[in-house]
């Protein structure tokens, strides 16, 4: 009589007894993707931008988390409070539970992008103890007004 053994996976029980290792670190985006809508454009652009949305950054960690704001498309995009596309720019630290709203606004376009959808990504990165990036996708259907 043969007997069957039933072999557990090694990394299941290594995780099991491992345990997870310390404070965890997250942040949770929404809306994601952004979307923008669709901006017609008229000949003077409104105060601050023509569609303007709130993405709210919420640290669901457990570990304080400084944000910083990449580099972003500034031909296209404009963030409230952030005059300068071409620099890093850090946000306020945020501790477990705290959300940030950062207000973005589509505040022009480049040749060839009008009657297309424009998509990109707002990009920021994390700190704790360890380093992360967050990626924003955003998307806008560009018009010009007739």
């Amino acid at each position: 009589m043969r007997m069957r053994t039933t072999r557990k996976p090694v990394l299941s029980l290594l995780m099991l007894f491992c345990g997870c290792g310390g404070a965890t670190t997250e942040i949770s985006v929404s809306p994601s993707p952004v979307d923008l809508g669709t901006v017609l454009f008229p000949t003077e652009m409104p105060e601050g931008g023509y569609a303007r949305a709130e993405i709210s950054l919420e640290n669901v960690g457990e570990e304080e988390a400084l944000l910083t704001l990449q580099p972003w498309d500034g031909d296209r995009l404009c963030v409230e409070g952030f005059p300068d596309a071409s620099v890093a720019s850090d946000l306020t630290p945020m501790s477990p539970g705290a959300i940030y709203l950062l207000a973005v606004q589509v505040c022009g376009h480049v040749p060839g992008d009008f009657e297309t959808t424009v998509e990109s990504t707002l990009s920021l990165r994390a700190e704790t103890g360890e380093r992360f990036d967050v990626a924003v996708s955003w998307y806008a259907q560009l018009s010009v007004e007739q």
